[in-house]
Parts: structure tokens; sequence; C-alpha cells
């Protein structure tokens, strides 16, 4: 059974089978379509006859129902409220992955189980020393792309950054000989070493992923009565800024806390022993932890 509960509910669901197993019943009955059950959605039954049919009258073409034995529910109820404790010890971790989203659930099946889960953390880093590949990027509106109305294009790359500042303006100059409407925007991005940037619609760089060094959009300039780029610098090449750091995570669920290894423990490690990999540990605190997408 793969379930899913509202965390407000789980107590009042518990209890409802609990009473209901004591009254003789073996069975309940469930909706399978809604986003998560509450304990007004369940009706129990002593046999099996009478649950099925419950569940026959009342499925429709859109609302089916399905049910299982009330020793099933129960389990599935203690793997939901597991599951929140889980949840809950990953969300004070200053990791940038959200794990409330569906696509995350895997990993906190992972981490249920005791299994390590691959995450990442954001560390302030020198670009001098995490930059040594930059890309020309072109930005440009299209009438085609209905979801955003712009799309990336790489045009060069480069490990010298005067090599990329120069294929930079070559491109300027190339677009300024173009009707208005067939621009794009141009940004130098910094690539991190073993990380792939992630571009968002405006071409920039997400946090972590990579850095903006230079921005250039198109501009009418009316005193001159001319067009021509405007030229931004995001970022220096002094700057510190955040870079995305691959990490393992394990959770404790007795002592309600995590642990975050640089490399990938040994089994015998996630029960709690001492892991002399292990470079940052804490437990659930008041505080609000600020995660990034």
């Amino acid at each position: 059974m793969n379930l899913e509960f509202s965390n407000a509910d789980l107590k009042g669901i518990r209890d409802y089978l609990t009473e209901e197993q004591k009254a003789g019943s073996l069975f309940v009955a469930y909706p399978e379509e809604l986003p998560f059950i509450l304990k007004s959605d369940l009706a129990s039954f002593k046999s099996s006859y009478d649950v099925q049919e419950y569940c026959y009258e009342n499925s429709t073409d859109v609302d089916r129902f399905s049910y299982s034995t009330i020793r099933e529910m129960q389990g599935a109820v203690d793997r939901a409220e597991e599951r929140f404790e889980v949840q809950k010890i990953v969300e004070q971790a200053p990791i940038i992955e959200r794990f409330s989203t569906e696509e995350s659930r895997n990993a906190i099946d992972t981490l249920m189980y005791g299994e390590p889960a691959k995450v990442h953390i954001q560390e302030e880093v020198a670009i001098p020393d995490k930059v040594h590949e930059y890309m020309v990027v072109g930005n440009i509106h299209r009438g085609m792309e209905w979801e955003s109305g712009y799309s990336n294009y790489v045009n060069s790359k480069h490990t010298n950054y005067e090599d990329a500042v120069k294929s930079f303006h070559e491109q300027l100059d190339s677009d300024l000989t173009k009707h208005p409407s067939e621009r794009a925007n141009h940004l130098i991005v910094g690539k991190f070493d073993d990380l792939k940037p992630k571009l968002d619609p405006s071409g920039f760089p997400e946090s972590g992923t990579g850095v903006a060094l230079k921005w250039a959009f198109p501009e009418y300039n009316r005193e001159t009565k001319t067009h021509e780029y405007h030229i931004e610098n995001p970022t220096s090449l002094d700057d510190t800024v955040k870079m995305n750091v691959p990490r393992y995570m394990t959770v404790d669920k007795e002592n309600s806390s995590y642990q975050l290894h640089e490399n990938k423990p040994e089994r015998q490690l996630y029960a709690g022993q001492e892991n002399e990999q292990s470079v940052t540990s804490g437990k659930p605190n008041n505080r609000d932890v600020d995660l990034s997408r």
C-alpha cells in the first residue's frame, strides 16, 4: 500500500482503526483518487463481502474505492508517521533540495530505510578557485516558446576569461546588424568545476550552479536615436559566490538528527556508528532554515 495521509489527521485515523478493530472489524474501505486520506474517508467492515459490496456501490467512473485489512492500514499509518518524522529532520538541514515535493518522495523512502541520500549544500567559494571555463550564452525571445517566451543557446566556451569577453563583444556587434526583433540578450557565465550550469529563462544560472559575469541587453538610446547594448557586470572575478556542493545525508531517527558526509558511508555506519567522514551534523530546532529550490 502506498497511501498519503494528512499529518494532522494521523492520530485520529490510528485511534479510529484501533477502536474498530476492538469492535470486531477486519477491513477498511477508502477512496483511491484523493490526494490524501482523512479519517472521515474511511469505512470499516467485519466481512470481506460487506466491504467489497461497499466499494462496488460507491465507485463511479470518477471515484473509485478500494479496501484493505485494518492491520494493513495500520502499517500504512506507521510508515506515514515515520515519513513525517524523517521529513521534519531533513527540513532542518541546510540543503538546497526540498524533500516535501512529490519528486523527492523516493529520497525520503531511502532515508527511512537507513540508506544515504545524495543532496547538495551551498558553500562560499572564490571564483578564481572554482571557475576555469566561461560560456558565452545567448538568450532570445521566440514566439514559438509558449512556456517562457525565451530560449538559451551557447555561442562559445573558453578557458580564458579575456577570450570569453572578446567573443561576447563580437556577438553584440553581430546582433547590432540584425533587425531589433532578432537581437538576443547575451551573458558570460562562469562554469564551476564538475558542475553544469542550470540556466533559467533569462539565461542566468540558478544560484549555486554557475555565476553570471557579464550581461548585455539591447536598448534604444533616445538621445543618440540609435540601437545599442547596455552592459552590466553582475559579478566580479574577485567576488566570492555560492556553489552547490554534493553531500550524502543520513538520518538518526532515534535521536532526531541528521548527518552530512563528504563520501558515501558504508552500510555498517548507517546505524549510528562513529563515522570519520562525517562533516556536519545537527538536530532539529525552532529556527527556520532558508532552503532554495
